[in-house]
């Protein structure tokens, strides 16, 4: 119940923080070729667990010439999360979601429909509304931030979004366009879409002062097939990396005594080219865009907040150890 409860509170902070970004327009949008099958899988897998707890069958059917489009994975995968977790919080037990990727012409559309409890029709036209709810008793409350967050980053990425429901006890359903990305002249489809790298045989090491955080990105990277091992200390870490070879490095910032800044200082002034070329991710509780600034410009190649999202991190690890290291060495992936 704690667990459960902390996660709702967290989703309430997180969905603030996105409306206050968005008043201030400071949202940002990083757009690249995406599949949009892999973004809406990768959401549907993070509400599938209480999905089963539920008894609440998911199906999801893709059109393939529905696939490549332009935009920010990460951001997207929020709309449809929010969108997925706003039907399974109101489809009662034994019921469906049904999502579908198809195409209409130059757009993608993405259905979102549930069997739940419906949506009044005097309300349908203010469903995207910040801070407004529908209150139907103790049965259902539509609305709040988390749609308004979703209204906003389709249009941000030239869409739409509409919600459709034939009234209480009756479902809804959620519709989302989207611009198609056309493959490039002369290319197969299939090189239009970013694929992840495997992180098999890649050796991470894990620096953080606390052991259940390091036990949880340690978990997180070996099941995406990593070989991951933790250090608890910037003086632990130094000396392993001294000693054994690691293609990742991954640190928190704030640790007691020697920070990340201290031990990324060390890293990239040290004599031995394989520890001073080394890919290194940021971890950090200090969110924005300003502390993402002062971690790249401390030495480390990317960032990420947390919370941490287990797709995207690892998906971050993925794209970096895709890259060249510093000291020129080629990724040593599968």
């Amino acid at each position: 119940m704690i667990r459960r409860n902390a996660a709702v509170q967290l989703r309430v902070i997180d969905d603030l923080l996105d409306v206050s970004r968005i008043v201030a327009g400071k949202m940002g949008i990083h757009e690249s070729s995406m599949d949009l099958g892999e973004v809406l899988t990768a959401a549907l897998d993070s509400v599938r667990p209480a999905a089963e707890a539920k008894g609440v069958a998911l199906s999801l059917q893709i059109d393939e010439s529905a696939r490549v489009a332009a935009g920010d994975a990460a951001r997207l995968q929020q709309v449809f999360w929010n969108l997925l977790s706003n039907a399974l919080k109101f489809t009662p037990e034994a019921g469906k979601i049904e999502v579908g990727l198809d195409r209409a012409g130059a757009l993608a559309r993405i259905v979102v429909r549930d069997t739940g409890r419906g949506i009044a029709p005097e309300f349908l036209p203010h469903v995207f509304e910040r801070f407004r709810q529908e209150d139907m008793g103790t049965a259902r409350k539509h609305g709040g931030l988390g749609l308004a967050v979703v209204r906003y980053l389709v249009e941000a990425h030239g869409g739409t979004v509409d919600a459709e429901s034939a009234g209480a006890g009756r479902g809804a359903t959620f519709t989302v366009t989207l611009p198609l990305r056309p493959p490039e002249a002369g290319a197969p489809r299939a090189a239009a879409v970013e694929r992840p790298v495997s992180l098999q045989h890649v050796r991470v090491l894990v620096v953080d002062d606390d052991a259940d955080t390091r036990e949880l990105f340690t978990y997180t990277l070996a099941r995406a097939g990593a070989a991951a091992e933790g250090a608890g200390s910037t003086e632990e870490a130094l000396a392993r990396l001294a000693s054994e070879r690691f293609d990742v490095l991954i640190s928190d910032i704030g640790m007691p005594g020697q920070d990340g800044y201290v031990l990324m200082d060390a890293v990239r002034g040290h004599t031995d080219p394989r520890v001073r070329g080394i890919r290194a991710v940021a971890v950090t509780s200090y969110a924005g865009d300003s502390y993402r600034a002062r971690a790249i410009d401390g030495g480390f190649d990317e960032y990420v907040a947390k919370p941490l999202e287990p797709a995207r991190f690892t998906s971050a690890i993925a794209e970096l150890v895709a890259r060249p290291a510093r000291d020129g060495r080629a990724a040593a992936v599968a």
